[in-house]
């Protein structure tokens, strides 16, 4: 069986199950190979725990650093949707300043 290759995105709470296992119980079944998180503290504290664990350090990637810039959303993006359901047959349904109200 081979080993599958793990890169962590967020490295919340939930995440550090994940990385005790692949440093534990699965260690033979999966490698670390890269963190990615807005906090460069918490991909240091899991880098050097994986070093405790006897694994080199991987790559750590800030999202902020590395993403390129995204275009800025337009108007029509925005728009919220609502889809017809065989209740609503034929009738439209459409977004009145704050509330959802239903048009001829």
């Amino acid at each position: 069986m081979s080993r599958r290759r793990y890169a962590i995105i967020g490295l919340g709470h939930r995440s550090q199950m994940y990385i005790d296992a692949l440093l534990g119980d699965w260690r033979d079944a999966g490698q670390l190979v890269a963190f990615c998180d807005v906090n460069p503290t918490r991909m240091e504290y899991y880098n050097d725990r994986g070093e405790a664990a006897g694994y080199a350090r991987v790559p750590c990637i800030s999202p902020t650093s590395s993403m390129p810039s995204l275009p800025q959303p337009t108007r029509w993006s925005l728009r919220p949707r609502m889809r017809p359901t065989p209740a609503m047959s034929a009738r439209r349904w459409t977004r009145a300043s704050t509330s959802w109200s239903r048009s001829p």
